[in-house]
């Protein structure tokens, strides 16, 4: 698995992008996080897994400022992944762009589905990309197997981030 450019696998339209960077999935949420979308995450999971040849993903979701806050059915959804992928799923970081009380529910919301996943789920949540630095990489590679460019991880995050593949 070279350091090819990230790839946009999925999209609902508003609501989020999924992009593949090796074995790295980053989920750019643009709009409010239904139960609907969040399920949908299950199955692409278990699609892009064989295609990386890896024994596990690492996640990145990357939540903008002031994004409305998901619905208790959305929290539902996203911990029953949790409990369903947590065997190949190596690390999860959640960025949460902003501050304030909506910064704060939103940590609190990824902190309710923390408390209840399983004990193995390796989440931490960061107010910036450049945060996964060094934990992310360090980690993902102890994980997976698959050594990551810091550098490299960041940059293609970013280009994720404002929706434009890297060159």
């Amino acid at each position: 698995m070279g350091n090819r450019a990230i790839e946009l696998v999925s999209e609902s339209p508003g609501v989020n992008q999924i992009w593949l960077w090796r074995n790295v999935v980053v989920v750019t949420w643009k709009g409010k996080a239904t139960a609907e979308v969040a399920r949908k995450l299950g199955p692409l999971s278990r699609e892009i897994l064989p295609r990386t040849r890896a024994p596990k993903l690492s996640y990145i979701h990357v939540v903008p400022n002031n994004l409305v806050m998901p619905d208790a059915d959305t929290r539902d959804v996203l911990l029953e992944l949790s409990r369903e992928h947590v065997h190949e799923t190596a690390c999860v970081a959640a960025i949460i762009e902003g501050g304030g009380f909506w910064a704060s529910a939103i940590r609190g919301f990824i902190t309710g589905i923390r408390v209840l996943a399983p004990r193995e789920l390796n989440l931490r949540m960061h107010k910036v990309v450049a945060e996964l630095l060094p934990w992310f990489p360090e980690e993902h590679a102890r994980l997976t197997g698959v050594e990551l460019d810091p550098e490299e991880l960041l940059r293609q995050v970013e280009h994720a981030r404002t929706g434009e593949a890297a060159l």
